[in-house]
């Protein structure tokens, strides 16, 4: 039975810091395993070669956009390492990151704002924590912030354009 699995996306650092940033946590002897995505290749994660059953995965934003030459992505990876029925827990760090989900009229969002939507969307049963100092300027850039519980079934906004509309600022 896979177990203990946990999703952390993102050090908003440089990719040298980044680094630095993964080792220190490597060094507080958890009890899980730790992975980091930018060092495994593309393909099923709990495959024969590759070889996660359970652990802890590092990834930054970039990293769950980016997909292979073959198509595969780490999204992709990600959700199937999981598995639908996933109840763990997915850490969006400095998750203002994809806060440009809902744009301005006209203009399109961005990759990680859908693909953070996305991984929300594909693991519907998953724990999510969302850790920003500056979540949100604007109402609309809490639309990737699904499990908030602000709009949805059983609130008193069907859907995100809903709640947006009847926002405002003072």
């Amino acid at each position: 039975m896979k177990i203990a699995f946990k999703l952390v996306t993102n050090f908003p650092m440089e990719y040298d810091s980044f680094l630095s940033k993964c080792d220190a946590i490597r060094s507080t002897r958890m009890e899980d395993p730790e992975f980091m995505m930018h060092e495994l290749p593309y393909g099923e994660l709990d495959s024969k070669s590759v070889g996660i059953i359970e652990g802890v995965l590092f990834l930054t934003y970039g990293s769950l956009i980016v997909s292979s030459v073959h198509g595969c992505s780490h999204l992709d990876q990600l959700v199937q390492w999981c598995g639908s029925q996933f109840d763990g827990l997915i850490i969006f760090d400095e998750c203002h990151k994809a806060k440009n989900l809902v744009l301005e009229a006209g203009s399109q969002d961005t990759r990680t704002g859908a693909a953070v939507l996305e991984l929300q969307e594909k693991l519907p049963e998953a724990r999510v924590v969302y850790c920003s100092a500056a979540g949100a300027s604007e109402p609309r850039n809490l639309g990737y912030m699904v499990r908030l519980g602000l709009w949805g079934p059983g609130t008193s906004f069907s859907e995100f354009s809903e709640f947006l509309g009847r926002s405002t600022l003072t």
